[in-house]
């Protein structure tokens, strides 16, 4: 039997929390549609996770000349930028504020492997590697927070953007190895 507190389909960007989600989240009463604080901060982490992956991407495409792969991952970055914005209205229906930047120690790890690339001979395979852990890391948070998620009303929106995720992944390691 379908529970009609939670929403079944998530619509196309932007995502817009159904009226059983902003009721859940503006009342202090325990509901199935409502997310506990853990779930909250675990997916304030994921929009962290995802700008941080949206940055390493453009940063990716900024060291390849190679017009078919700065396309892939322009479209990769955009896609990122996308679920972090799903999520973001997520949180702005429980009333909360909702991160606009990453992490710092992510974009000091991002300035740091640009810096090594100027003086490497290999950028762009740098970059690319680079942009292959972010997306292990990105991955594995997804998983973590559908783990904390076991029946709440956007487990189906984040279900998608892991399987999204995953497809990235595997569409850089078939072209690029």
């Amino acid at each position: 039997m379908i529970d009609p507190t939670i929403p079944q389909n998530i619509p196309p960007a932007p995502y817009a929390p159904d009226e059983t989600t902003r009721i859940a989240a503006k009342t202090d009463e325990p509901s199935p549609a409502a997310l506990s604080g853990d779930q909250l901060d675990a997916l304030h982490a994921l929009i962290q996770y995802n700008v941080d992956s949206a940055e390493t991407y453009r940063a990716a495409a900024r060291a390849t000349k190679d017009t078919e792969r700065v396309r892939l991952l322009e479209g990769i970055a955009a896609s990122r930028d996308e679920y972090a914005a799903h999520l973001k209205d997520v949180i702005r229906a429980y009333e909360r504020d909702a991160p606009t930047r990453g992490t710092t120690s992510a974009a000091a790890h991002r300035w740091w492997q640009e810096l090594v690339s100027t003086v490497s001979s290999d950028k762009e395979s740098r970059m690319m590697t680079e942009a292959a852990r972010s997306e292990r890391m990105l991955l594995e948070k997804y998983e973590s927070t559908i783990a904390q998620c076991p029946v709440c009303p956007v487990r189906s929106l984040l279900e998608e953007q892991r399987t999204g995720v995953a497809q990235s992944a595997e569409q850089l390691v078939e072209n690029y190895g």
